[in-house]
């Protein structure tokens, strides 16, 4: 797709912008591009209104008796932009800027869908959150009377992020996924959880780990077993233990594809654990 945007002192926003496309194509809430397929077709926009930091866009000559799709367009750090439907639930494009003389064209199969690859901008905070919240847990003593309310100071902001859209990378979202995953509640760790599926989908496929870790968390944290076998509890004089656990639900296929270890390597693991913290103490007489 390509979008050329003028200054046009005729229409009511002073904005006008001609979009060309396959007639044929679609995006799914994925942003999976299908159905290409259709002569490329050219739209003529005028901008209507602002709203905030976007320009709202109708089509310059609409069909009689229907009401049309207003587009959206606003532009974000990094020379980049995002064109969306108001209203529609397919989150919005990124789009790059054009090469000076670039055109559209495409040959593409139109039975087959196709990924775009999506470079968002991280967020430069979100990052050094993380950071912070990762540098917090080296050492060999960690004094939770400290760290505990620095990582709530950095879940509350992460949280203002989120909900302001500042977050649009994978890594964005994973990263806040590991804030969340140090919360204090079963819904910090369901959000990491979603948080981690996010930053999956936009590219980071490391973080099927976290999106399996958050969802044992949440589980055990629930009193409910979890399925993946990533979280060890230590007890003061008792074994290192995964219990509740259950073991049968997933595969150790199914394990592995999501970077978890088999059951084999994490009993081999929980022994390790056990055999660091040595022997326990004598019982009191």
């Amino acid at each position: 797709m390509l979008l050329t945007i003028r200054a046009d002192p005729s229409a009511p926003a002073g904005w006008s912008a001609d979009m060309v496309r396959p007639e044929g194509s679609a995006f799914t809430q994925t942003h999976e591009l299908i159905g290409l397929g259709g002569p490329l077709g050219h739209r003529l926009l005028r901008a209507i209104a602002r709203e905030g930091d976007r320009l709202l866009f109708a089509q310059a000559t609409r069909g009689a008796g229907r009401e049309d799709d207003i587009h959206t367009f606003r532009t974000i750090e990094g020379g980049l932009a995002e064109w969306g439907i108001k209203g529609d639930p397919i989150p919005p494009l990124l789009l790059a800027p054009a090469r000076r003389g670039e055109t559209v064209d495409f040959h593409l199969d139109p039975t087959h869908g196709y990924w775009l690859d999506e470079p968002w901008p991280s967020n430069a905070e979100m990052t050094r959150l993380f950071e912070e919240d990762q540098a917090a847990r080296k050492g060999p003593a960690i004094d939770w009377s400290i760290v505990g309310p620095q990582d709530a100071a950095r879940r509350a902001r992460a949280t203002a992020l989120l909900e302001a859209g500042a977050l649009r990378s994978g890594d964005d979202f994973w990263h806040a996924a590991f804030l969340f995953q140090h919360g204090a509640k079963p819904e910090d760790y369901l959000l990491a959880h979603g948080l981690a599926v996010i930053a999956a989908a936009r590219g980071r496929r490391d973080a099927a780990w976290i999106a399996a870790a958050t969802l044992d968390r949440y589980l055990q944290a629930i009193g409910q077993k979890q399925v993946y076998g990533t979280q060890y509890l230590t007890r003061p004089g008792q074994p290192v233990t995964q219990e509740p656990y259950d073991r049968t639900t997933l595969s150790d296929g199914m394990r592995s594809a999501t970077g978890v270890p088999t059951l084999e390597w994490q009993e081999k693991q929980r022994a390790e654990m056990d055999a660091q913290r040595g022997p326990p103490p004598p019982p009191k007489r």
